[in-house]
């Protein structure tokens, strides 16, 4: 019998720009399950030859699906590419498979499409919403095996779509490991002043960086001690217009809401490992990357205590309701004036952060694949 072949869908590491978390996760199973030695032939797609992990295959080669919009590409595209590769099945690493026959399974990194459809609706993007809702409905049904990355995501996902309860299979994310910091203080750090709390995260109502800035204005007009806010991640122009840049404007103190964008690897290394604590303020995550990145960097962590962030974080953290400024700012406060609280959560974190590993995530995932082969093969 010929070795089986796997087609291995990995367009969406190429999105940093649109999606950045869901791209990182990407780019890290990936570079673990290249790792891996199984017991089929993988057939990796991209989009581009720019794809940041075209070159991590020693034994096959990657195969172009081009596409400028990832459900398109996915849903029409992909299947007929993996069909002319003779393929036996697909993994399709974002959640959006093809339309067709072919036994599949996919990653379903985010449960909050279905739980929090409100701010996508409320950011003007009602259609986007709409057609990844189908799409996923469409994922859910065709996938043999359904990997999401809390017991949380799993719970709810399996409250919301009960027949597909028994598909879902936890595969935590592990703990991305980052470059050294930068070792000169980043341009945009030299206005710092003062201790600053960081916030990490494309800017969204989801991540609820425009409740975050309200609640520091409010707190900076009361107490001229109250520390610096440092938010890095990339905003959409409408919403930045919209709903950031009015708040900001209200600050009696704006140099100290400072907002770099995006910033390299190792910049965000130093912001970690400088910072007085990592704020993490969202209110639904499917697991919550930049909590685990802070705390293995040493950084004390407080976060929202809502969806999986109690789950991630476990008892390393001060959890803080993300849709009252008072509870934020109490916490903030606490981690704030209490050193050996600070110190204590640095402890718990690094432990914490341990737990998280990729190549226990890889292993999971090729042993379902490795499953899903064996059914195919007996029928």
């Amino acid at each position: 019998m010929r070795k089986p072949i796997v087609g291995w869908d990995l367009g969406s590491a190429e999105q940093g720009e649109k999606a950045p978390g869901t791209a990182r996760l990407i780019i890290q199973q990936t570079l673990a399950l290249a790792k891996i030695d199984v017991g089929w032939q993988w057939v990796p797609t991209v989009e581009t030859r720019k794809s940041p992990v075209h070159d991590v295959f020693n034994n096959c080669k990657a195969v172009l699906v081009p596409g400028h919009q990832i459900s398109i590409r996915n849903t029409f595209r992909l299947g007929k590419v993996w069909r002319e590769q003779r393929c036996d099945m697909g993994f399709c690493s974002n959640g959006l498979v093809p339309l067709g026959s072919l036994p599949v399974v996919s990653n379903f990194f985010d449960a909050s499409l279905f739980e929090f459809g409100k701010t996508w609706i409320q950011s003007g993007r009602m259609k986007s919403f709409l057609i990844l809702q189908a799409l996923s409905r469409l994922s859910m049904r065709r996938s043999r095996r359904l990997f999401i990355l809390s017991n949380y995501g799993r719970k709810k996902l399996g409250e919301y779509f009960p027949s597909v309860k028994d598909k879902l299979i936890v595969t935590p994310c592990g703990c991305t490991e980052l470059p050294p910091a930068s070792p000169t203080v980043p341009a945009w750090a030299k206005k710092l002043t003062k201790p600053f709390f960081l916030n990490v995260g494309l800017f969204s109502e989801n991540k609820n960086q425009p409740r975050l800035i309200d609640a520091w204005v409010q707190r900076q007009s009361c107490d001229p001690s109250w520390p610096t806010l440092v938010l890095i991640g990339g905003c959409d122009s409408k919403f930045f217009v919209e709903k950031i840049r009015p708040r900001h404007a209200k600050s009696p103190r704006p140099d100290e809401i400072i907002m770099p964008g995006r910033v390299t690897d190792a910049e965000l290394r130093w912001a970690y490992e400088n910072s007085h604590a990592y704020l993490h303020a969202a209110f639904a995550e499917g697991f919550g990357m930049p909590i685990i990145e802070a705390m293995a960097a040493g950084t004390a962590v407080c976060c929202s205590d809502t969806t999986s962030m109690p789950e991630t974080a476990g008892d390393a953290a001060v959890y803080f309701d993300p849709s009252d400024s008072e509870s934020l700012c109490r916490a903030v406060e606490r981690v704030r004036s209490d050193e050996a609280l600070r110190l204590r959560l640095k402890t718990l974190g690094a432990e914490q952060a341990r737990q998280f590993t990729w190549r226990r995530n890889a292993e999971i995932v090729a042993f379902e694949i490795e499953g899903v082969l064996r059914e195919v093969f007996k029928n």
